[in-house]
């Protein structure tokens, strides 16, 4: 099935945290900064922390996008 004709959150892929650590190549500590200060919003379930892919997904590119707009 493709994922665009998928109900409301049907398709959604989450990552742990380690996973994201991974991927932006940052600390924990780093990562935890950044939820503090919503920049990247987790997903809890029960006392696991997740993330939806796609959201770590617009991070960079937002990312992308200011480095872009500075020069």
């Amino acid at each position: 099935m493709n994922p665009a004709a998928q109900p409301d959150g049907a398709g959604r892929r989450l990552i742990t945290l380690g996973q994201v650590q991974q991927r932006l190549q940052l600390s924990r500590t780093m990562l935890y900064r950044l939820m503090r200060q919503h920049r990247l919003v987790p997903v809890h379930i029960g006392k696991a922390v997740r993330f939806e892919a796609g959201a770590v997904d617009a991070f960079i590119d937002s990312l992308a996008q200011r480095e872009a707009s500075r020069e």
